[in-house]
């Protein structure tokens, strides 16, 4: 069914958006009447979920009581464009930017809805909103991405480069960097850039397959290959936070994968009720949907409200073609509340269906372990890697399930081939090197965490746990608080002080130099930022860094602990 206005009169709207696309300046004079304003786009909700229906329907209403809005038309356009509707949501933005030509938001947002069919579109909406904002790190990586589709070369590398220089961190401008340089035959120059994406996302497939191509062309086959394997076990989606982009989907994303997002968030906060309402709100528009059974079930397991859980989860089974999804998402929410036993009875059902499901054997794995089953926890993360021994989720659970008991030598050797199988994991050093230390060879640990670094300078993980061991060390000969700080400074420098383990560990760092103030300010800061949804960290670690404010920082005394 077509949500319409005017009669419909499509092609009209869509010829005045047309005619924004030439000059956002003249539109600057146009005057629109309430009386005869430009039609609403068509939009095809015959197959589509009923919250999101009702969400496009509500901005629909919103344009429709007050036409000359920009911010009525941009929020239009953001409930298409996240639902999928990109194409109908180019022209709510064109009208938002008739009626706010200085606001770089609306061309940024055409372009990104343009970019994966019209590289030419997409590249003027983006020169035109970079015309308005021109320090925008994702608009710069976006517009390089068009020059580079356009054959654009030289013009693209300077985009990218603008990037790099603005957001060291950035990794797809350093991926951009990384592939002007191969097209242009610099080999060395690509292996370096392609060096920078990969240590600060060593998880993400891209930087992975085109450094593949710089050792084949210097003739490094094996390696190559192994770029190759790493990058089949890489993830595609692109790490590129966007606040901007991210609003969109935070504000107006009704479907399940937005939800689940942003329940997400809201768990690793601790506001259950929060992700709560999510489910519930879906359900009251889609009653029989599994998806909203199966996720409110695993709110209400870490509500404690099992009775509840249960019968929400039992209506997923009933509701959902694949009986796996449903016991897989049940059965970690046990085990991430603390119901072993239940977890445990529900992963052997699981597994008695599907046999070769390996995330799940696993997880199941762990939670054996982390149960007191230690030798069965183990056997079934080693069935995992009997087939495939390379798998990197397996060995990084399998030290888990050692650190859970405290066998801290078997979890070292466990990280250890983590490391040797994929020496860019995030977490593969610093696991390595903490429980080094927890076997009692802080100096190992230390030498670990330093040799990580210097492979992967860009992996922010290491580097925190670095700075954070120089002033923690439980051997105070291999303290250095000033290399700490400077580290810690780095971090939050290229993370724009945004980062709450980051300015944690800065607090550390500041108190081990006696710069208790500092401590203090970034210690409240993390804590701060912590709670915030969109940022948050799990409750746990966010009482420790408040404790560490109030019971060390503010009491004029260094912490020389754990995190």
């Amino acid at each position: 069914m077509g949500a319409t206005t005017g009669g419909g009169r499509r092609g009209r709207g869509i010829l005045v958006a047309a005619g924004v696309a030439v000059s956002f300046a003249a539109a600057a004079f146009f005057v629109f009447s309430r009386e005869n304003p430009p039609d609403l786009p068509e939009v095809d909700l015959a197959h589509t979920p009923a919250a999101v229906v009702n969400r496009v329907k509500e901005a629909m209403q919103g344009v429709r009581d007050d036409p000359d809005s920009a911010q009525a038309w941009g929020r239009l356009g953001a409930a298409l464009d996240v639902h999928g509707f990109r194409r109908e949501s180019v022209p709510c933005y064109e009208q938002a930017a008739v009626r706010e030509p200085k606001e770089w938001r609306w061309p940024y947002f055409i372009g990104l809805c343009h970019r994966e069919i019209d590289a030419q579109r997409a590249l003027k909406a983006f020169e035109d909103a970079l015309s308005l904002k021109k320090d925008h790190v994702p608009l710069m990586v976006v517009l390089g991405d068009a020059l580079l589709a356009l054959d654009r070369i030289e013009e693209s590398g300077a985009h990218y480069q603008a990037a790099t220089e603005k957001d060291p961190r950035c990794a797809p401008a350093w991926l951009g960097v990384g592939a002007v340089a191969l097209r242009t035959g610099d080999t060395d120059g690509a292996g370096r850039a392609l060096a920078r994406a990969l240590g600060i996302a060593p998880g993400w497939k891209e930087p992975h397959r085109l450094m593949a191509q710089v050792h084949r062309r210097r003739g490094a086959h094996e390696q190559a290959d192994r770029e190759l394997e790493q990058a089949d076990r890489a993830r595609d989606e692109i790490p590129l936070p966007d606040p901007e982009r991210d609003r969109l989907w935070w504000e107006d994303g009704a479907s399940v994968k937005w939800r689940q997002l942003r329940a997400g968030q809201y768990r690793k906060i601790g506001r259950l009720d929060l992700a709560e309402r999510e489910w519930r709100d879906l359900l009251d528009h889609e009653p029989a949907s599994p998806d909203g059974h199966r996720e409110l079930a695993v709110v209400l397991v870490h509500r404690g409200s099992l009775g509840d859980a249960a019968r929400h989860h039992q209506e997923a089974m009933k509701r959902t073609p694949d009986p796996t999804v449903p016991l897989s998402s049940y059965a970690q929410a046990l085990a991430e509340s603390g119901r072993d036993q239940e977890a445990v009875a529900i992963y052997r059902d699981l597994l008695a269906r599907q046999p070769d499901r390996d995330t799940a054997r696993i997880n199941f794995g762990v939670v054996l372990a982390r149960s007191g089953s230690l030798e069965e926890g183990v056997r079934q993360l080693q069935a995992v890697l009997s087939g495939e021994p390379e798998n990197t989720l397996a060995l990084f659970n399998l030290g888990r399930a050692y650190e859970s008991v405290n066998r801290w030598p078997d979890a070292s050797r466990a990280f250890q081939k983590l490391v040797e199988v994929t020496p860019s994991h995030r977490d593969g050093w610093s696991r390595w090197a903490l429980s080094v230390v927890r076997s009692g060879d802080p100096k190992r640990g230390l030498d670990i965490l330093r040799k990580g670094h210097g492979r992967f300078p860009d992996n922010p993980f290491t580097s925190n746990h670095l700075a954070w061991l120089l002033s923690c060390s439980p051997d105070p000969s291999l303290r250095d608080p000033a290399e700490s700080l400077r580290l810690a400074r780095r971090l939050c420098q290229e993370t724009r002080m945004a980062q709450p383990i980051f300015l944690d560990t800065l607090a550390v760092a500041a108190a081990s130099n006696g710069d208790f103030d500092t401590a203090v300010e970034m210690g409240m800061r993390a804590w701060k930022l912590g709670g915030d949804p969109r940022v948050g960290v799990e409750p746990g670690l966010r009482q420790r860094m408040r404790r560490r404010v109030d019971e060390y920082y503010r009491a004029r005394r260094p912490y020389h602990g754990p995190p």
